[in-house]
């Protein structure tokens, strides 16, 4: 099945050039499979987000989405209930790495 706004290896590379890490976020809608690719978040984008979420968990997840998004499609942009499914994936970038803390 072709999904919608699929980069080539040659397109990601780039990306990856200009970027550093990319993640990829895959959205299926009836049938239809979305994807787009988006950046890790800079410390005043999180900062930002973290504010925001104490008002508005919707608005701190698109704070995210829209300083992070960097291709794929525009459903992503155009289509309210694949873009929510996108922010709800995104959120797993801020909490995404592993920390472990040890007394010595």
């Amino acid at each position: 099945m072709k999904r919608i706004g699929e980069l080539t290896a040659e397109e990601i590379a780039k990306l990856k050039a200009k970027h550093g890490k990319v993640v990829e976020v895959e959205v299926e809608d009836c049938g239809e499979k979305y994807v787009g690719y988006f950046r890790r978040p800079s410390m005043d984008t999180i900062s930002a987000m973290m504010a925001e979420s104490k008002r508005d968990e919707v608005k701190a997840l698109e704070i995210l989405f829209e300083n992070t998004y960097i291709s794929g499609c525009q459903e992503f942009r155009t289509d309210a209930v694949v873009k929510v499914a996108a922010m709800t994936q995104l959120g797993s970038l801020v909490g995404g790495c592993v920390a472990k803390l040890k007394n010595l």
